[in-house]
């Protein structure tokens, strides 16, 4: 999910830890997030507390969407300060779920309080992929996917079966029948 997480990363939003209805992730304050009175705007903190909701609630491998959020903001947050927001999982029923996320700095000062309710739809988030495997490194770095080199059949790939031409695999049968000739 988070390669294609454009706006996480674009605010430098990195993913710690997730597992089954939690997510930890972080985010360093920097000076172009600073709103008029110098503390870090309350957006970016929210942006932070709601991508950690949405890692727990999709932790699971299937599209959740949030249904509706709110937040409190307790504390604020200044420049060159690392916030970590933590999610987790307060309750789950068919499609629905409720999540509750605490947003602290370094100090472990709680800098806002976030509550989201999620919604099931259709659709999974990690496709199956028999190149991509998940290595979890000893040293405690987050697991990371990697592509493991293609192998190849004997016969070759789909389509290039005994005697066939690559390019040349089984070509379907026109719709409507058999083809027109010319004067019929």
């Amino acid at each position: 999910m988070y390669e294609r997480d454009i706006a996480a990363r674009e605010m430098g939003i990195t993913v710690d830890k997730v597992r089954e209805g939690f997510s930890m992730l972080s985010m360093e304050v920097r000076p172009e997030m600073l709103n008029g009175h110098g503390v870090c705007h309350g957006g970016f903190i929210f942006a932070l507390a709601d991508t950690a909701f949405a890692y727990a609630c999709n932790s699971r491998d299937s599209v959740n969407l949030a249904q509706s959020c709110s937040i409190e903001f307790i504390s604020p947050a200044r420049a060159g300060e690392r916030l970590a927001a933590t999610a987790r999982q307060h309750f789950q029923a068919n499609r629905t779920g409720l999540y509750d996320v605490t947003v602290r700095r370094a100090d472990g000062e709680v800098v806002a309080e976030f509550r989201g309710r999620s919604y099931r739809v259709r659709g999974r988030i990690v496709r199956f992929d028999p190149y991509v495997i998940l290595v979890e490194p000893a040293d405690g770095t987050p697991p990371q996917l990697v592509y493991k080199s293609a192998v190849v059949s004997v016969s070759g790939p789909r389509g290039m079966g005994r005697g066939r031409r690559p390019g040349h695999g089984p070509h379907p049968r026109p719709r409507g029948g058999r083809p027109e000739t010319a004067g019929s």
